[in-house]
């Protein structure tokens, strides 16, 4: 599996000396945006070295969390045959962009045979199984600090959360009652934005960042605003660290003979899945990647960028 991809952006700009190129090309921001919607990390940028004119950026993005999670699905009532009723997460990975896709493999038996009298609802492989998955903060660490903020700046949090759940085994009781086996109180189900506190240098620079509460139930990577409302800072970007917190069964399938295994695929190798081919996946896994950001630096240098061939590393 492709786990980075390498991406060189090469720019003249005229009139300056090769540390002004290096500063002013090294100094260009990313769009974070695009960054979550293809599922990649940001591993390594900004590197400008030596200083030269024309000026060379380089940037590394992970393909793939920097740990995998794991999950194990479970029958209902604990008979084997049954469907899936829950999926359990053993191991919640590290730095997710967005949430994996759930995909379940084996534990089904090939249709039988027609007539015979068997039920074909019981077999049938046009019953499979759904379910999704969910992140939450792991944690949260300044990318740029900024400056001038004032003692009463705040982080906002913007994001998208799944549904609030229907399931009827969800009450919603006050704290301490009561609940039937296997209930929970719908209180602690809902899902929220993580909630960040922010600390700052006598200087108004973020150096640190406090979580409160990691949230629970995210459907994307959210976005972390630091707002001062005294509008005297700026310049402040946080980098949220995200895990998975849970993996929800939305159809149980049927078929089932044993429990199948829960693979988790990240979301960039979904979009752009891997084949037999090697060169072939090389290819399609570094199209979306060709002049990504050319004008971005185009725009920001006012100068022609030339972007080079996309190197994927495995």
């Amino acid at each position: 599996m492709s786990s980075a991809v390498r991406l060189q952006y090469v720019a003249f700009l005229a009139g300056l000396t090769p540390a002004e190129a290096a500063t002013i090309m090294g100094n260009v921001g990313l769009p974070r945006d695009v960054l979550n919607f293809l599922g990649v990390r940001l591993v390594d940028d900004g590197h400008v070295v030596p200083p030269a004119n024309p000026v060379v950026r380089t940037i590394l993005l992970g393909l793939n969390p920097l740990d995998d999670g794991f999950a194990q699905a479970n029958a209902l009532s604990g008979n084997s045959a049954s469907p899936i009723a829950s999926v359990t997460v053993t191991n919640t990975g590290f730095d997710y962009v967005q949430p994996p896709v759930v995909t379940f493999a084996g534990g089904r038996l090939a249709p039988p045979p027609t007539g015979g009298g068997v039920s074909m609802d019981s077999y049938s492989l046009n019953q499979p199984a759904q379910a999704f998955a969910y992140l939450k903060l792991n944690h949260a660490e300044p990318l740029a600090g900024g400056a001038g903020y004032s003692p009463d700046s705040f982080i906002r949090m913007v994001g998208r959360l799944r549904a609030t759940t229907n399931d009827p085994n969800l009450y919603g009781k006050p704290e301490g009652t009561a609940l039937p086996p296997g209930a929970m109180n719908i209180a602690a189900d809902f899902p929220i934005l993580p909630q960040l506190q922010p600390v700052f240098s006598a200087g108004g620079s973020l150096v640190g960042v406090n979580t409160l509460d990691p949230g629970r139930g995210l459907a994307e990577m959210p976005t972390a605003i630091v707002v001062d409302p005294q509008g005297t800072g700026s310049g402040a970007e946080i980098h949220l660290i995200l895990e998975l917190d849970e993996i929800r069964v939305t159809r149980g399938g049927a078929g089932f003979v044993s429990m199948p295994d829960v693979v988790l695929t990240p979301w960039f190798q979904h979009l752009f899945p891997l084949s037999d081919d090697p060169f072939i996946d090389v290819e399609r896994q570094a199209l979306p990647f060709r002049n990504l950001f050319t004008p971005i630096f185009e725009q920001a240098l006012m100068s022609p960028v030339s972007a080079l061939e996309p190197e994927i590393l495995l």
